[in-house]
């Protein structure tokens, strides 16, 4: 009985395009591999998916540079209509304003914040920005594909939350509690492709997030009544790459900051630059595409109320796989490190401890995942995060994001 409902069930499965977190967290950002999920900073892609509706869950993904830190919980839809295509999605957080308080949430662990800061960031992290919506459209001049992505989030919410926590255990009594929670965030992106280049551009246009304090924490500081707020700066983020053979070149380069003040007074000024510089060779051979690659990689993190930078350069190379193991299965691994070249620096706010300055920490990650196919349906999941090669028991990213794709 149980081998007969198998085989039915088998064949119920066909080829299906999949397209999902789970599946470009497997192959670790790889940046030649063509996926629904970069339609929001790559918007010329929205008319070659055709329709489909697509649904992710899971906790916190660490990647940088894609998908939001926030937990997974989103979903959404492309409808094709002749050339164009047009969609919604919901619950996608941008990384701008993720990575800019991440600074601060990280400040005290690499000595260039103070502990006012990393708690301050924690709260305003927490309030975030809930409920954003992605607008889509996308169509085609002669042969070249363009499209446009808006982003809009605003909430104010007017209850107190209490349960404030961050890194480091740190409670409410060290953040405190706030009412009159609000924030807003507001940005645009377009890209534009040819036969075998592509060009993409995005701006933030405005971000803020605050709260009223109702019981002051003892890290935070301020009195009751005040008013803890992050302004984000303008956010511009330029990308390109080109197709030569096998060959994938691709760059990019972002911009993006914001200030944090407490009742009226400003504690940080962040400014953020990061660029990526790289290759990648694909080799695509009967339902399979293996790939290798390597790229080079800056970011400069500054506050420039107390003076603490952090600088980073890398060059991280990255192995893949992704094959058909059956027509209803497709498995996908991959694996990334840094190699030869990569430093660190830490300039530390004035009064501080200098950290010490070096290479880059063991950074080596091995990913895995699988797709299933079921008919117009898949399912994807990742295996990811682990450094010791023993899957499951290190990294608490593992196996903890998948997702539902229909196509029709």
């Amino acid at each position: 009985m149980k081998k007969t409902m198998m085989i039915a069930a088998l064949t119920l499965m066909s080829a299906t395009a999949f397209a999902s977190k789970a599946r470009i967290n497997a192959l670790q950002l790889a940046q030649q591999i063509d996926d629904i999920q970069d339609v929001f900073e790559q918007p010329n892609k929205i008319s070659q998916f055709g329709d489909v509706a697509t649904f992710e869950f899971g906790t916190a993904s660490t990647n940088t540079n894609n998908v939001s830190g926030a937990k997974t919980a989103e979903g959404g839809f492309l409808k094709k209509s002749g050339d164009s295509s047009w969609g919604a999605y919901l619950g996608r957080k941008s990384t701008n304003l993720t990575d800019v308080l991440t600074f601060g949430l990280g400040a005290s662990n690499n000595g260039v914040g103070t502990a006012a800061q990393t708690s301050q960031a924690a709260v305003l992290g927490q309030i975030g920005t809930p409920n954003p919506i992605s607008l889509l459209y996308g169509s085609k001049a002669g042969d070249m594909p363009w499209g446009v992505h808006l982003y809009l989030a605003q909430s104010d919410r007017k209850s107190t939350d209490t349960t404030m926590s961050g890194p480091g255990a740190l409670t409410n009594a060290n953040l405190g509690t706030y009412n009159s929670r609000k924030s807003s965030a507001y940005g645009v992106a377009a890209g534009v492709a040819g036969a075998n280049w592509d060009a993409e551009a995005t701006v933030g246009l405005a971000s803020e997030v605050k709260g009223t304090i109702v019981t002051p924490g003892t890290f935070v500081g301020g009195a009751v009544g005040d008013e803890l707020k992050f302004t984000g700066k303008t956010t511009a983020k330029v990308s390109g790459g080109y197709k030569m053979d096998s060959l994938y070149i691709y760059g990019n380069y972002r911009t993006t900051g914001g200030k944090v003040s407490l009742a009226g007074t400003t504690t940080a000024d962040i400014d953020i630059n990061d660029y990526r510089l790289g290759v990648v060779n694909s080799h695509i051979k009967d339902g399979t595409n293996f790939f290798y690659g390597v790229s080079y990689t800056g970011s400069t993190q500054k506050d420039n109320t107390g003076g603490g930078k952090l600088e980073a350069t890398g060059l991280p190379a990255i192995i893949g796989l992704e094959t058909e193991a059956a027509t209803w299965l497709v498995l996908r691994a991959s694996v990334t490190q840094n190699i030869l070249l990569g430093s660190t620096r830490a300039t530390p706010p004035t009064g501080t401890t200098a950290p010490d300055a070096g290479s880059l920490e063991a950074n080596n990650t091995v990913a895995a995942g699988l797709g299933f196919k079921w008919g117009r349906t898949t399912l994807d999941a990742a295996l990811i995060g682990a450094t010791t090669g023993v899957l499951g028991t290190d990294g608490a990213t593992f196996a903890s994001n998948a997702s539902l794709t229909y196509n029709w």
